[in-house]
């Protein structure tokens, strides 16, 4: 099942409203045998089905969730610690790619919500019971589950009748192993397919973040797959590097090679069309670990014949986020102001983009200081970034002269373990 995958999507849907699909069919092509129809009638429609089931439902307010936003639903269903029989019930956009952006960028993936139709059942060594449906429509719901006992498992979306993924606590995790070791055919060929095509999908959305943990703190097979790949690529000029991981192979392989692979990045930077690549691209060049490189992709972000302005202001902060270029970064902003604020001083968005990005890994008695006697030199410019900017970094010399000492007393024991 994939979010772009609208026959599964159909079925999916077709599914969820089997129950009163013979009388919804009959009723919708009677109103409109000698005309036309719109989405709003088919809806309308099958509200009125449901209704004479004694189900009311706003079907019009539900699918436009489903047909509407972009994506489908992981559900996680959690057991309640503190109160017998009750289960937690929450749910989330599905993702594969944790820095997927959302179509509408002032929209979070906090703000996408479905009501969903989920079918639970509970099962234990030797039988399952007949399912249930709870409709779930919000963030996360608690709901009782009578037959719940100590030993029970639970299992969601029954014979995978929802276009929707579902994740359980570790402990259902466990039991719904231990059963299928002990006893697989308690749980139906069908169902037994749903969990492990659900289980298969939900590792998949952690691989990138392992493989980005892996690659950023210095694994060695990650670390040698990443500079196989670019290799085959200058070698070859064929891009076989998989799409999802392309900006942590570029960002790994610009860190760990020679001057060469960076020029090679800032040429196809330059021979690119596509802005996501262009984007990906740009950012990798500033993983280098090379201050002379750095700073000359600093100087070349003022061009804007050669870097969009947009772009330039990613270029200065991925710098400052390099711990190799943190001080190149805040020591080019302050020489370049004036320049910076002409260009970005009317953009409000983008100059508190710009301030606080570069600021916020400053975290020495020094470097308060510059950025206060900074502030001083140019008062009156981006006056509120600069006072969020301080606080930021007075948190993280507090937390440093707090802190500090005994985080490295606590890695020096634990290394020499």
């Amino acid at each position: 099942m994939k979010p772009a995958d609208p026959q599964a999507f159909g079925t999916g849907i077709t599914q969820q409203i089997t129950e009163v699909r013979n009388a919804f069919h009959k009723d919708y092509l009677t109103i409109h045998k000698y005309g036309n129809a719109a989405r709003n009638d088919l809806w309308n429609t099958l509200s009125k089905a449901l209704k004479r089931v004694g189900k009311s439902v706003n079907i019009q307010e539900v699918m436009d969730q489903w047909t509407l936003q972009m994506g489908y639903p992981v559900i996680t269903i959690s057991g309640n610690e503190t109160a017998d029989n009750i289960i937690v019930i929450s749910q989330e956009r599905f993702v594969y790619d944790s820095d997927t952006k959302p179509k509408d960028p002032a929209r979070g993936d906090n703000s996408y919500l479905w009501q969903i139709p989920l079918t639970i059942a509970v099962g234990n060594t030797s039988h399952i019971s007949s399912e249930a449906i709870i409709w779930v429509s919000n963030k996360s719901e608690h709901h009782r589950i009578p037959a719940l006992e100590e030993a029970s498992w639970l299992l969601g979306n029954i014979n995978q009748t929802g276009y929707f993924r579902v994740n359980y606590d570790i402990r259902n995790w466990r039991l719904l192993i231990n059963q299928l070791t002990r006893n697989h055919e308690v749980i139906s060929v069908s169902n037994r397919a749903g969990l492990i095509d659900d289980a298969f999908n939900l590792a998949r959305e952690l691989r990138r973040e392992v493989i980005m943990l892996a690659c950023s703190f210095g694994n060695k097979h990650c670390h040698q797959q990443a500079a196989t790949l670019i290799s085959d690529w200058i070698s070859s000029n064929r891009n076989r590097i998989p799409l999802n991981v392309r900006d942590i192979v570029y960002c790994t392989g610009v860190s760990l090679m020679d001057e060469d692979v960076w020029e090679f990045i800032w040429m196809k930077f330059h021979s690119t069309t596509a802005v996501s690549e262009k984007k990906i691209l740009l950012e990798a060049l500033t993983c280098s670990d090379d201050r002379n490189l750095l700073n000359r992709l600093l100087n070349l972000s003022l061009n804007s014949e050669v870097v969009l302005d947009q772009d330039a202001i990613d270029v200065i902060i991925h710098v400052a986020r390099n711990p190799h270029g943190r001080d190149l970064a805040w020591k080019f902003f302050r020489e370049k102001w004036k320049i910076l604020n002409a260009r970005y001083g009317e953009a409000l968005f983008m100059n508190s983009k710009l301030v606080s990005g570069v600021t916020e890994f400053l975290n020495t008695e020094g470097e308060l200081r510059e950025l206060k006697n900074f502030i001083k030199s140019y008062e009156g410019g981006a006056a509120v970034s600069f006072s969020r900017a301080v606080e930021t970094v007075e948190a993280n010399v507090r937390w440093q002269r707090l802190y500090k000492e005994e985080l490295f007393q606590w890695l020096r024991k634990s290394l020499t373990q």
